[in-house]
């Protein structure tokens, strides 16, 4: 295992951004760490980091290491973790905080696998969304839209979601469909709101492969600042067109309720990232038992299924 150790440093040095902030969250001393960062570079003959009076930035090498190492550490920590417990041992309560439309459609129904494992754990669990970024309850485990991580939190990538330009038939029949992103400047668009109600923009590119982008500001009287599920309902009820993650509204595509619009164009927010999905949890030394069970249960059903 000590050979693993300055492998184990350079992760939490390239997720930190800096040797004084990974020194902080592994309670050691930023010269220790950057000797060993430099003992690393030395052994495998190759800069990992460009180095600032500021701050660290990975090269091209040092990022293809941290992609290659990120997953394969996870993964030891999660088999270690599964010889230390015994399921039936664990117990306590968890609070998880996740995205409406991912916890319908692929949390809520693995929920009864883990509580078959562990028996004695308790689930607190709070589906939401946010226009100005998620609600920020207090929470053990969250799974939210790619962002910054809190400097306590340690983020996996679970997954890339689709998202979907959709509208009701109704407003179909009145309206017409759009043929192409500019389109969507004569029609009526209900937009997740912004910091002081501006709408979120949408960006197009051809699924074919082609680098042409279009980026659409949604018209429309309807902005819905707090959750995405209104959205949902919004159009619904005929009232525009809206883009959101396909989990959210594939039993209504099934059933026809709605309809996918341009669907030989991909589709990603420009000012909120809706495609990637992060699970955060505390550093591993700073988790229960009932926490870190949760945590690698989440993290092997969820890529599992990406």
């Amino acid at each position: 295992m000590d050979e693993l150790r300055p492998l184990w440093i350079f992760l939490q040095v390239a997720r930190h951004g800096s040797l004084s902030s990974a020194a902080q969250a592994l309670t050691l001393s930023p010269a220790a760490l950057s000797k060993s960062v430099s003992r690393l570079e030395a052994r495998l003959e190759v800069q990992l980091f460009t180095r600032t009076t500021r701050s660290l930035q990975l090269t091209d090498e040092g990022r293809r290491l941290f992609e290659q190492l990120d997953n394969s550490f996870s993964d030891i920590q999660t088999a270690l973790h599964g010889l230390r417990l015994k399921q039936g041992d664990v117990s306590g309560s968890v609070r998880l905080s996740t995205v409406t439309g991912f916890g319908r459609a692929r949390v809520l129904p693995i929920l009864g696998e883990f509580f078959e494992r562990y028996p004695r754990v308790d689930l607190v669990m709070s589906l939401h969304d946010g226009a100005r970024g998620l609600s920020r309850h207090a929470y053990d485990v969250r799974i939210n839209w790619g962002e910054e991580l809190e400097q306590t939190k340690v983020g996996h990538r679970l997954c890339k979601m689709d998202l979907v330009l959709v509208g009701c038939p109704s407003y179909l029949a009145r309206r017409g469909s759009p043929r192409r992103p500019r389109d969507l400047e004569e029609h009526d668009c209900i937009s997740v709101g912004l910091a002081n109600n501006q709408r979120a923009r949408w960006q197009f590119s051809k699924r074919n492969g082609s680098a042409k982008q279009e980026t659409v500001v949604p018209h429309g009287r309807l902005i819905v600042v707090d959750e995405l599920v209104s959205v949902v309902d919004a159009a619904l009820s005929g009232l525009g067109l809206t883009v959101v993650a396909r989990d959210l509204v594939a039993a209504h595509l099934a059933s026809g309720a709605l309809v996918q619009l341009l669907a030989s164009y991909a589709i990603e927010g420009v000012d909120v990232d809706q495609t990637v999905l992060i699970l955060q949890h505390p550093k591993r030394r700073l988790m229960s038992p009932a926490t870190q069970a949760l945590v690698d249960f989440l993290i092997e059903k969820l890529k599992q299924s990406s």
